[in-house]
């Protein structure tokens, strides 16, 4: 029961970001803002996510994970109140930060709780997962249709969402805070393996993240592309992120890392072929429905992955720690592409950016296989004699 509940609440709240992120974007249009404005809106939402993430991992030790997610829907309320209060820049920015701590709170929080509960932890999260974006789906569609009028009109719907929100998460039920040990002879959570092959997934996950909704509009459409076919595109590379995440959820916990690190190679190489996106748009499509099934596996496994490598009382530590990595490609991803599109085509940016997220997979990849050769050769003969 405790599962049906976190996993309701999760897609009560992805429906509220999925309205309140579009309707963000739809007020700054409205008010005038310039696009370099709103990106720079957006790049301080994820410094403030980054920035949340940073000192959760001690606020995890004081308070529960249900009053974290009770705080969090709380700030995605008042980002509401911000916005519906304060005019122009002023407000959208207030509520930009407070969007970024109330992303970190949530989606930490609901990992945690999920992780803590689920008897398989990866079928629990998968179960999340698909919840939470299916049920997000509704959000653009709903800021959209306040859009005609007055696109602030759609912060009402989010501010009831959020109160309703805070009233679900008290209901969740009551877990510990966590008690980590102080000295552990493993070191840093950082330093375990599990959690290093987590967190190199966060990160491929969060290019991905931001290549799909940001960029891949703006590279398609310079193709061209007709706006029906990148809005059916962007359509099956969500739904491909859905197979993903079911894959994902039926998987031995022997595979963890392998599916990792193949999903990160995944989601990086479908960013890349956005370059040919001009010259063999069959080949970005087929890359873009691949990396959405990589995406969908990583952000399954990644907190998994991590949670099931440490101490049970370090678990809150090791999910905050990949979030970090996550939150730093939110907020570098944008950065990296406007810098880079100064010198090049967008198509190159990707390019780059891509690479910069799957080069870790990769080296991991080619490392593995190097090594069970060697054991291979150097096993042969003692197998035969």
């Amino acid at each position: 029961m405790s599962l049906i509940k976190i996993n309701a609440l999760s897609g009560l709240y992805s429906l509220g970001l999925g309205i309140s992120g579009v309707m963000l974007t739809f007020v700054a249009i409205s008010d005038g803002l310039p696009i370099g404005v709103i990106a720079l809106l957006s790049a301080a939402s994820a410094a403030s996510q980054m920035i949340s993430r940073l000192v959760l991992g001690v606020a995890f030790r004081h308070v529960a994970d249900r009053v974290v997610m009770a705080l969090a829907l709380l700030v995605l309320g008042l980002s509401m109140g911000a916005v519906l209060a304060l005019p122009g820049i002023v407000g959208l920015t207030i509520a930009q930060v407070l969007q970024g701590a109330s992303r970190a709170g949530f989606w930490t929080g609901s990992q945690i709780h999920v992780l803590r509960l689920a008897k398989v932890p990866a079928n629990g999260m998968a179960r999340n997962q698909f919840v939470s974006s299916a049920i997000g789906v509704l959000g653009p569609v709903i800021a959209g249709a306040f859009a005609g009028q007055d696109p602030r009109l759609a912060a009402w719907v989010v501010l009831s969402i959020s109160l309703l929100g805070v009233v679900g998460s008290m209901l969740l039920g009551r877990l510990p805070v966590f008690d980590p040990p102080k000295k552990p002879k493993e070191g840093g959570v950082w330093k375990r393996p599990g959690v290093a092959i987590s967190s190199m997934g966060s990160l491929a996950s969060g290019v991905w993240y931001v290549a799909i909704n940001t960029f891949v509009p703006v590279v398609l459409g310079a193709a061209p592309w007709s706006t029906l076919s990148i809005g059916l595109i962007m359509a099956a590379t969500n739904a491909s992120m859905l197979i993903g995440v079911i894959g994902a959820g039926v998987a031995k916990p022997v595979w963890y890392e392998s599916i990792i690190i193949i999903g990160t190679i995944t989601s990086s190489l479908g960013v890349a072929l956005l370059c040919l996106a001009g010259i063999l748009p069959l080949v970005t499509m087929a890359g873009l429905v691949t990396s959405g099934v990589g995406a969908g596996m990583l952000m399954t496994l990644y907190p998994t992955l991590a949670a099931q490598s440490v101490h049970p009382e370090e678990k809150a530590q090791a999910v905050v720690t990949t979030g970090v990595y996550r939150s730093s490609a939110l907020l570098g991803t944008p950065i990296l592409v406007s810098v880079a599109t100064l010198v090049m085509p967008i198509g190159g940016a990707m390019l780059i950016v891509a690479g910069i997220a799957g080069a870790p997979g990769i080296v991991t990849a080619i490392n593995r296989a190097l090594a069970a050769a060697g054991k291979r050769r150097f096993e042969g003969p003692e197998t035969e004699l």
